[in-house]
């Protein structure tokens, strides 16, 4: 027998200036069955700090901690509620309010087993199990252009496409200026699969080797911020160093993708403010 079950997506929210948010958990409970539960991201989770870059992981560290004690004691408290009082206590929980750490708005699905779907939506929007790799480059590009706008930089780099011989190679983040090009290029190679982590490099080694042939872009305008894989995978290890060594055949700046103080001075060269 189905029954509704009531969820709410856990957001860790650094910035109130900006709005900015990361799904960090779920917490879901069914007031007719007398289910409440939740499940949060790791306390050290690698993508909320490489997203909020120059946020102290600390703060995020502590917050996770402080918030996982409370909806524990959440947990406990709601094993003696049911049906109208389970659900008024639910809505409780999830109220607005100003901090750190809040919840989205209330949701409702109709389920016949709430803890599966408590672990399918922590799949969908934490975990994330949809998001290919595109998406993901979408994110990090997010990121960086958060850090250009904040540092006046944003309006210097804009998306191109470099179109010749019928081809077209699209970058994310170009300055262009008498003819010559300063390009940020973010790649994730945080894959699940070594033979994909190696192709998706192959493709943009091409991708850019093309455009240096044909000098539409210098070796040194051209910086790459990598994301390695994540996973302790030995294969994926592996997998990523010969990427990596490929990549460097290019000459072009490889940089990890947290290194924000290296990418910032890389797009803020001396020729922007010049003319």
């Amino acid at each position: 027998m189905k029954v509704a079950c009531q969820y709410a997506i856990v957001r860790f929210l650094p910035y109130m200036e900006t709005g900015e948010f990361a799904n960090i958990g779920v917490l879901a409970f069914a007031p007719k069955t007398g289910y409440l539960d939740f499940k949060l991201a790791p306390n050290s989770f690698t993508r909320v700090t490489r997203f909020f870059a120059e946020l102290d992981n600390k703060v995020y560290t502590k917050a996770m901690a402080g918030f996982a004690e409370e909806l524990a004691d959440v947990r406990t408290i709601a094993g003696d509620l049911w049906g109208k009082d389970l659900a008024a206590f639910g809505q409780e929980v999830v109220r607005p309010r100003e901090s750190l750490i809040r919840f989205s708005e209330m949701r409702v699905l109709m389920t016949e087993d709430p803890a599966q779907t408590l672990a399918e939506l922590y799949e969908r929007y934490v975990g994330r199990n949809f998001v290919n790799k595109a998406r993901r480059e979408q994110v990090m590009v997010d990121a960086i252009k958060h850090q250009l706008r904040t540092n006046k930089l944003h309006k210097f780099y804009k998306q191109y496409t470099f179109t010749e011989d019928y081809r077209k190679i699209q970058f994310p983040l170009v300055w262009g200026e008498g003819g010559r090009h300063r390009i940020i290029k973010p790649l994730t190679l945080d894959q699940k699969d070594p033979g994909k982590l190696v192709e998706h490099a192959d493709e943009w080694k091409r991708k850019i080797q093309w455009l240096l042939e044909r000098n539409r872009v210098r070796q040194n305008e051209l910086m790459i911020p990598i994301e390695p894989p994540t996973g302790s995978d030995g294969d994926l290890k592996a997998a990523y160093r010969v990427a990596e060594r490929d990549l460097e055949e290019l000459g072009v700046e490889l940089v990890p993708f947290t290194n924000t103080a290296r990418i910032l001075e890389f797009a803020r060269q001396p020729s922007l403010f010049e003319h």
